[in-house]
């Protein structure tokens, strides 16, 4: 039977922290049980996401994904850092606990960066997969440059 399946277009929204080694021994304990699925969240929550998002790059709030990578990549390093605290925020409210903030903060860098990536990857468009997540990783731009 043809027609939209949406069980077949869009995955569930699952991931798996475990299997990250990290030096603090908390941090490794919350994320060798860290596995779950998030719940997927409401068309409310997603455009707060995205509106949020905007604001803290003092983009405009129709901005695209595009010109959010953009902003992004002009960011020196310690502008980036200054947005760390805002941008946990707002996964940890889209997640809405699962994973849960101090889940997130545990992730290293560049694991943290990458689930960021591909989440909203997934939220903004779900059809395309997570090959589309790939080129959301942007080079920062060095704070001495």
């Amino acid at each position: 039977m043809g027609g939209f399946k949406a069980r077949e277009k869009v995955s569930g929204l699952e991931y798996d922290f475990t299997g990250i080694t990290v030096a603090n021994e908390d941090d490794q304990a919350l994320l060798d049980e860290a596995v779950g699925v998030i719940a997927e969240p409401s068309t409310y929550a997603v455009r707060r996401m995205n509106g949020r998002q905007n604001d803290l790059l003092g983009l405009p709030a129709d901005a695209t994904i595009q010109q959010r990578l953009e902003a992004l990549a002009s960011k020196a390093e310690d502008e980036m850092h200054e947005m760390d605290a805002e941008q946990l925020d707002i996964i940890s409210e889209i997640t809405d606990g699962a994973p849960s903030r101090a889940e997130l903060e545990a992730l290293p860098f560049r694991h943290r960066q990458a689930f960021y990536g591909w989440l909203i990857g997934e939220l903004s468009n779900p059809s395309a997969g997570t090959t589309s997540t790939r080129r959301s990783v942007v080079p920062l731009k060095s704070a001495t440059s």
